[in-house]
């Protein structure tokens, strides 16, 4: 006579690899973090010295990124197209520039259908960065605006 598993058995042994897997998955979802922001790191160091060499090639200037609608669509994210050159990335931008793309930007908001799972960057309508330069301002102080505040 042949004895199979009772149900009983089965029960226990899904129970245990029910627990295994619930024991598991954080740990796999934290690598993912780690891994992501590793990569995160890694394109920021690699734009930070795009960024040291466009200061050295252009004096010791940080880059200019005044709105220049020939060039870029807003101007906390014209940096990039000066950037594009310094990093090794030539032609027009695409989805394909994953070095100005963050691995945890995943979604974003649009005003008119709300909250879209997909990555800025990764839009075709968009020439867009997941990180900006914030060496400019957007407003400039006159100079004696400037010299009545004192030595900075």
């Amino acid at each position: 006579m042949k004895r199979g598993f009772t149900l009983i058995e089965l029960l226990v042994v899904i129970v245990i690899i029910a627990v295994l897997a619930a024991l598991l998955l954080p740990v796999l979802r934290g690598a993912k973090t780690n891994a992501q922001q590793s990569a995160c790191m890694n394109n920021l160091r690699q734009i930070n010295l795009g960024v040291r060499m466009y200061c050295d090639d252009a004096r010791d200037t940080t880059p200019n990124t005044k709105y220049d609608a020939s060039i870029t669509n807003a101007p906390w994210i014209g940096y990039k197209e000066l950037m594009k050159h310094y990093v090794g990335l030539h032609g027009a931008s695409s989805p394909r520039d994953k070095i100005f793309s963050c691995p945890a930007d995943t979604f974003y908001y649009d005003w008119g259908r709300g909250l879209v799972p997909a990555s800025h960057h990764d839009q075709a309508l968009f020439d867009c960065s997941s990180y900006t330069f914030n060496g400019m301002n957007l407003f400039t102080l006159p100079t004696n605006v400037i010299a009545a505040s004192g030595p900075l």
